[in-house]
């Protein structure tokens, strides 16, 4: 049964019950941290993971002791082969059972596999609400826009991240007039290392150094923020090995390739850097939050190019430590525009100009990169989204 308190106005309401389903083992701490805030403020909630069982349960409702074993044996024992085995076997019967137990499920990305969760949804007469993570729906097909109609007319909300809105209702209007307006709702996630990025010392920063091997006196050059193909590192390392002998000497290259990577693109990415000349760093191993957080401190300059971005984290991270990024000039952030944030629009035809324009000009483009600490604050706080969220589900 729902619980029935006081909000902040001493008015009598129902809490809702609900349930996050996600599909990304990465996605674990934020995740985490948003359900946690959620559960904070009085709403009854959980979040189940449909990669590996993974949970936050913070209801009193109970569960089927299938997901505890199925959670201890892949999370806690780390069999990956039980991973496969209860994934094949249970997730669907287990998925389809916890459905029922909620008012309101929040799938949070929206991949295929999810599409048979919403057709129970729609079926069983449950509500249920989308958030599209990243660049999912915008990398996605006409194909597979065109089937997200169903589940979009039948969607309850659709958590707005920022550029998605635009990009969406466009699309669905122009092809099909459909207006989906009216469900957006505008709760974007905040950032779960900003705590980490505030407090960060020079013996941390120094022993972070030492352990990866990166030269503390150069100029600082991470480019991209994962392993996907789309990020075209190649392509940038590449025109970095043209800026000269003189600048190469004063930079040091930081590659995050921590998901999303093949072997073989990985392989093409070691030759390409071996080509360029200049030192670097492939980072591939899991890092911890505090040395996620650690690298973006460390960075001078941050180039992001891939095809679509949905305002991610990591870019706000860079911007919020006042780092002089770079990004693809196809890629729209109505946000950073809003509160005049600097960054430098680039292409892959002005791009090597740009950076060694920025190398000889150090100090110039820092000076340029100095308010965007405070600009961004409002980007890296939880406390609208979270309070939007939680009025929003206690108001159905």
């Amino acid at each position: 049964m729902a619980r029935i308190f006081e909000d902040d106005k001493g008015t009598l309401v129902m809490s809702k019950n609900v349930l996050v389903l996600y599909s990304f083992k990465n996605h674990h701490e934020l995740v985490h941290t948003f359900v946690n805030l959620l559960a904070n403020k009085g709403l009854d909630i959980d979040a189940f993971c449909t990669a590996d069982f993974h949970s936050y349960k913070f209801s009193s409702k109970k569960w089927s002791w299938l997901i505890l074993i199925a959670d201890f044996l892949i999370n806690k024992l780390n069999i990956p082969k039980m991973q496969g085995l209860f994934v094949r076997l249970f997730m669907k019967r287990t998925v389809y059972h916890l459905l029922h137990q909620y008012d309101i499920i929040m799938f949070e990305s929206f991949p295929s596999a999810y599409y048979q969760y919403a057709e129970y949804c729609i079926e069983k007469g449950i509500q249920y609400g989308i958030g599209f993570w990243g660049s999912d729906y915008l990398r996605s097909d006409d194909n597979t826009k065109d089937k997200l109609i169903k589940y979009l007319d039948k969607c309850r909300y659709i958590r707005n991240t920022g550029k998605l809105k635009e990009e969406l209702l466009n699309y669905y209007k122009l092809k099909y007039n459909k207006n989906y307006e009216d469900k957006f709702i505008y709760a974007p996630f905040g950032n779960k290392n900003t705590y980490l990025l505030d407090n960060l010392n020079d013996e941390l920063i120094n022993q972070w150094y030492r352990r990866y091997s990166v030269d503390s006196k150069k100029i600082i050059v991470t480019i991209g923020y994962n392993g996907h193909s789309l990020q075209h590192q190649d392509k940038i390392v590449d025109l970095i090995s043209m800026i000269g002998d003189d600048l190469k000497k004063k930079i040091f290259l930081l590659i995050p390739m921590t998901y999303s990577s093949t072997k073989e693109h990985l392989d093409s990415i070691k030759k390409c850097v071996l080509r360029c000349g200049v030192p670097y760093r492939i980072f591939t191993d899991f890092m911890s939050n505090e040395d996620m957080a650690i690298l973006r401190k460390v960075s001078t300059i941050v180039v992001n190019v891939q095809d679509t971005d949905g305002f991610a984290g990591s870019i706000r991270e860079h911007l919020y430590c006042g780092n002089i990024v770079m990004l693809g000039e196809w890629l729209d952030y109505p946000q950073l525009a809003k509160n005049d944030v600097f960054y430098v629009k680039i292409n892959y035809d002005n791009f090597l100009d740009k950076i060694i324009d920025i190398i000889k000009n150090l100090e110039k483009y820092y000076d340029k990169c100095l308010g965007n600490h405070d600009k961004m604050k409002e980007y890296m706080s939880w406390d609208k989204s979270i309070e939007t969220l939680y009025n929003f589900f206690n108001n159905l």
